[in-house]
C-alpha cells in the first residue's frame, strides 16, 4: 500500500532544508545579525552573537574617538576552571577591541594576567588591536 507521501520526491526533505537555510541566510543579510547557540566542544555550550554596529554602539566604548563601520561579536561560555566568561570583540578601522568579563574575582585575575600573552599572539599575527580589557561581569 502506498503512503500519502509516496508521490513525493526523495529530494523533498533536502529541498525543505535548503529553503530553511536560505530563509536564515536572507534574515542575516536583512538584520545584519547572527546568533548561534551550540556545543563548541563536547559538553561545552556557548552562545555567539555577531552583528553590524549600525546604531553607533561602538561610540560608547572607552577610548574610541572616531567611529566608522564596525562589527561586534559577543561570546558567552561557562568554563570549568573560570566559570562564566563573556567576551566582546569589536572590529573597526582602528583595530580590534577585546573586552572579557569574568563572573568571579579569581577568574578575573587569571584572565587579566593573560592579557600580555593575547597581545603578543595578536601582534605575531598582524592583528592591530586597540584595546584589551578584563572586567568583572555578571555572576550568572
Amino acid at each position: 500500500m502506498l503512503s500519502p507521501d509516496a508521490g513525493a520526491s526523495p529530494a523533498a526533505p533536502a529541498t525543505e532544508a535548503a529553503s530553511t537555510m536560505l530563509g536564515k541566510q536572507l534574515d542575516v543579510l536583512d538584520t545584519r545579525a547572527l546568533v548561534w547557540n551550540g556545543d563548541v566542544w563536547p559538553g561545552q555550550r556557548a552562545t555567539i552573537a555577531l552583528r553590524e554596529d549600525l546604531e553607533g554602539d561602538a561610540a560608547n566604548d572607552a577610548d574610541v574617538d572616531a567611529v566608522g563601520p564596525s562589527w561586534r561579536m559577543r561570546i558567552a561560555l561557562e568554563l570549568p576552571s573560570l566559570g562564566r566568561v563573556q567576551a566582546s570583540i569589536v572590529l573597526r578601522d582602528g583595530g580590534v577591541d577585546f573586552v572579557v568579563a569574568a563572573a568571579n574575582e579569581s577568574a578575573q585575575a587569571r584572565l587579566d594576567a593573560a592579557k600580555a600573552v593575547l597581545a603578543e599572539a595578536l601582534t605575531r599575527t598582524d592583528v592591530a588591536f586597540a584595546r584589551i580589557a578584563v572586567e568583572r561581569g555578571p555572576d550568572r
